[in-house]
């Protein structure tokens, strides 16, 4: 459990503590993203993996050969048989070995040759249900003669109740006599006579290793861990993360080269709190066979920056440059400085103190009220300030001095300062985290795999600033060697 919560600690320290900086050519303009951003993991949020798991095959079978017998007897072993007197008398020994499957979905199948011999005695002449003359012994597959053999087909189907409690439902499919006994004087075949009891001996022995099986409920495997887990990971100077599980599934299983290849699908919520153990909504954890209809593993969160730092933001790319308001270079803007503030309906006003300029005009220090909406690029990597607009005093302002507001607005929305990138953040937070977690080991259980993608896919103005949410995606899948 300490390595596995030092990993789970480290991979959201890395998501904490990434300083963004970027650089973009062209037309995206340079940028300084030089403060700590808060991160935040919202209740609303769901966030799914995707593992594909490889489990070895000998764990499973080991567990399972562990709780089934080795031999199999008719029920009145070491006697034979009860019957009437003109039936022959038998009893019989039935020795497998292991057991070893072939997995389809959810059933385990198995196919095997069973060791088996049969004794009894046979009366030639009865007097009613009384025996009148000496009753002759018969026996096969015993002793110099060697084992017979008998194949015996069966299947394993389980599940996972809502409970965590693993349910089976085993049955024998088929019991085949490969050289059967025969007693030749008599003209009878006795594995024949012996073989319904012998299909009633499997059913019972699978009845009861049934029985074994549906005592394992996994919440007791998973319980200190989801325990742990749920009290809070200490994440330095932000508080606890806690990972409650809501909807748990397995699908695509299936058996290749001593394995059990099977696809686990985990939905959890991601949430903060300040102190250790306090009080959280819990929720049952439910089971299925279904597939999720996502292919990659997503982490969702949050980033959060206070109004001043997307001010700043805003004014390096903004401040201290001419804005051109005409086609003709002599005419333009300078912006000085600006203030920042937004409203829930995500637009941004920024006022700007600037120098204006025109062919009619020069004047210093004058105030504009610009209006945008902050957008995201398709793709999630960059920032762009869209719906340009100002207020009718301000076109009415802009009309005097010799500027159209169309022409100005045309020429605003072609200009670099417009857009951010985000794209080198997130890029060095996904190679921080794939350095950490390729190949790791955590006891038992190998994890391989990587982060493919990180992009923001939301952006909203909140009261102290902004909130951007981040879509995290990858591929890992969990190599199982630990003992049932």
């Amino acid at each position: 459990m300490k390595i596995l919560k030092k990993n789970l600690k480290w991979l959201f320290m890395i998501l904490l503590s990434v300083a963004i900086a970027c650089h973009s050519p062209q037309k995206i303009a340079k940028t300084d993203w030089d403060f700590s951003q808060e991160i935040d993991f919202s209740a609303e949020e769901m966030s799914t993996l995707i593992l594909p798991i490889s489990i070895s095959m000998v764990q499973i079978e080991r567990k399972i050969n562990s709780i089934m017998p080795w031999e199999f007897h008719n029920p009145e072993w070491p006697n034979f048989s009860n019957g009437a007197c003109k039936d022959p008398h038998v009893k019989f020994t039935m020795q497998r070995d292991s057991l070893h499957f072939k997995v389809d979905g959810n059933t385990l199948y198995f196919d095997l040759d069973l060791r088996y011999s049969i004794e009894g005695e046979a009366c030639p002449v009865c007097w009613g249900e009384d025996c009148t003359s000496p009753k002759i012994p018969f026996s096969c597959g015993i002793g110099k003669e060697g084992w017979r053999k008998i194949h015996w087909k069966g299947k394993i189907v389980w599940t996972i109740g809502n409970d965590f409690q693993l349910k089976t439902k085993s049955e024998s499919l088929q019991l085949i006599p490969a050289n059967p006994c025969e007693f030749t004087w008599l003209k009878i075949d006795f594995t024949h006579l012996v073989l319904a009891q012998m299909q009633s001996s499997m059913k019972d022995a699978l009845a009861q290793a049934d029985l074994m099986l549906s005592k394992r409920n996994l919440k007791k495997d998973i319980e200190p861990i989801m325990s742990q887990i749920q009290n809070g990971i200490p994440i330095q100077d932000k508080g606890f993360l806690r990972i409650t599980p809501h909807r748990l599934a397995i699908w695509n299983m299936k058996s290749q080269n001593g394995r059990l290849s099977a696809t686990l699908g985990i939905e959890v919520i991601l949430s903060m709190s300040a102190n250790p153990n306090s009080t959280i909504a819990q929720h049952g954890v439910s089971f299925s066979h279904s597939a999720f209809s996502q292919n990659n593993s997503q982490i969702n969160f949050h980033i959060q920056y206070s109004k001043e730092e997307i001010q700043n933001l805003v004014a390096q790319n903004v401040t201290q440059k001419k804005w051109p308001v005409s086609s003709d270079e002599s005419e333009f803007l300078f912006v000085h400085d600006l203030k920042l503030d937004g409203s829930p309906n995500n637009r941004w006003h920024i006022q700007m103190n600037a120098d204006i300029q025109t062919k009619r005009l020069k004047r210093k220090n004058v105030t504009v009220v610009l209006e945008a909406t902050p957008h995201l690029s398709a793709d999630g990597k960059k920032m762009l300030l869209k719906d340009l607009d100002l207020d009718v005093s301000d076109k009415n302002k802009l009309l005097e001095w010799g500027i159209k507001w169309e022409t100005w607005k045309s020429q605003l929305q072609h200009e670099d300062g417009l857009v951010f990138s985000l794209e080198t953040p997130l890029q060095k937070a996904q190679q921080a985290i794939n350095d950490q977690l390729r190949n790791e080991q955590w006891k038992d259980i190998q994890v391989q795999g990587e982060l493919n993608d990180l992009r923001f896919t939301r952006l909203q103005w909140k009261d102290d600033g902004i909130q951007l949410s981040v879509m995290a995606t990858g591929q890992w899948r969990l190599i199982w060697d630990r003992p049932f």
